[in-house]
């Protein structure tokens, strides 16, 4: 569950934790609200592109103690958007 957010090929070095503060708050706040999840009950999943591997990311993901959904980069059988 969550909304898609279509960035440009190329992102400023503090963009992906940007979003990630803006979109995967908002999204967090949304299931809290209307399905009773509560924070530590999110898996958060990602594909490995390096704009979600940034060192800001990563460091932001390890502060708000999400569960992260590992798996090998280009994977695309795992990934939902290969899809889209």
């Amino acid at each position: 569950m969550s909304s898609a957010t279509k960035v440009a090929k190329e992102l400023e070095k503090d963009t992906g934790r940007k979003i990630l503060e803006d979109e995967l708050e908002r999204t967090i706040e949304y299931g809290n609200n209307k399905l009773g999840l509560e924070r530590h009950q999110v898996i958060f999943q990602h594909d490995n592109d390096p704009k979600h591997t940034t060192k800001l990311v990563k460091e932001y993901l390890k502060e708000q103690s999400y569960n992260i959904l590992e798996w090998s980069a280009q994977s695309p059988d795992l990934n939902p958007i290969e899809n889209m």
